[in-house]
């Protein structure tokens, strides 16, 4: 029962583990993108009013937001990954669970006959014993 309570709780852990970094890549992805869109905005602007200079540092911060969104994209790739192997371990955890609740099961059935033979030696012992007793009473 302790080893399906301690699965349980490398169940949940796994499970958390992989939503929370999960979380943080998708945040982290949200903040690259939304950090892309403010610099392609700026440079817009900046476009308009500086012309031949601008495009200079344009290509220079288009790069930069490039590597952060293939960076981004690396990350999110490893994350799944990662989570891809949890869900694998989650899926072979609740497996192992459901196997070893079928061995508690089986296990609850042999107690309860070993119980009941136990109950019904018992009472057979209690029966001769009062027999015994009897015949020795009715003796004296």
């Amino acid at each position: 029962m302790e080893e399906l309570a301690q699965c349980e709780r490398k169940l949940v852990a796994v499970r958390l583990k992989a939503e929370e970094k999960k979380g943080v890549e998708v945040k982290r992805l949200e903040a690259v993108l939304t950090k892309r869109q403010e610099l392609e905005e700026t440079n817009r602007r900046r476009l308009e009013d500086v012309g031949e200079e601008f495009e200079r540092s344009l290509q220079g911060i288009v790069s930069k937001a490039d590597q952060d969104v293939e960076e981004a994209w690396r990350v999110k790739a490893e994350a799944e990954f990662q989570l891809k192997q949890s869900e694998e371990k989650t899926i072979a955890l609740e497996a192992k669970a459901k196997a070893m609740e079928r061995q508690i099961h089986a296990l609850h059935g042999m107690l309860d006959v070993q119980q009941a033979e136990v109950s019904q030696r018992s009472d057979e012992v209690r029966r001769r014993t009062d027999d015994v007793v009897q015949s020795h009473f009715e003796e004296t």
